[in-house]
């Protein structure tokens, strides 16, 4: 999990559990299928993951698909990059449970790494202001998989 500098303490990477990241089936690679919106039988998805915190906020955070995936370019080695954008009065604990939660769940059904770069409304706002590099990969390729539009929350905060 990747979290913004207030918290350097979590920044964490994920690493595959399997041996070998999983082939491609019928209907494409796994985190393919994921950037696309497809759900997989079995699978766990990240908005159901997000649920768990309860429908009004689970209504307000958002996860969404970028890098290698997001654009179409990956290989079946990549690593998968989710940004978790949550509310405000979401607490520590719980944003670290949600992050590992998708973690586990996408690496169990893609067979590959997931990197989660977690932050709230407040330190998008920052990012935004400060013109970090982050912004402007989100902006060119993040896909939303639940919640609010990415995109759209950046260009309301002048991104």
């Amino acid at each position: 999990m990747r979290r913004g500098p207030e918290q350097p303490g979590l920044r964490r990477r994920a690493e595959p559990r399997g041996s070998r990241p999983r082939r491609p089936g019928p209907g494409g690679h796994a985190a393919d299928r994921l950037a696309r919106g497809r759900s997989r039988p079995g699978g766990v998805e990240p908005r159901r993951v997000v649920e768990r915190l309860g429908s009004a906020r689970a209504a307000r955070t958002t996860v969404a698909l970028y890098g290698s995936v997001a654009r179409g370019t990956s290989d079946r080695r990549s690593d998968v990059d989710l940004v978790v954008l949550t509310p405000d009065d979401v607490t520590p604990d719980e944003v670290e449970h949600l992050a590992l939660g998708i973690t586990a769940g996408v690496e169990r059904w893609t067979g590959n790494a997931c990197s989660v770069y977690e932050l709230s409304t407040d330190r998008l706002v920052d990012l935004v202001r400060a013109v970090d590099p982050m912004v402007r990969s989100w902006l060119e390729d993040a896909t939303t998989i639940s919640g609010p539009d990415l995109r759209e929350l950046l260009q309301t905060h002048g991104a």
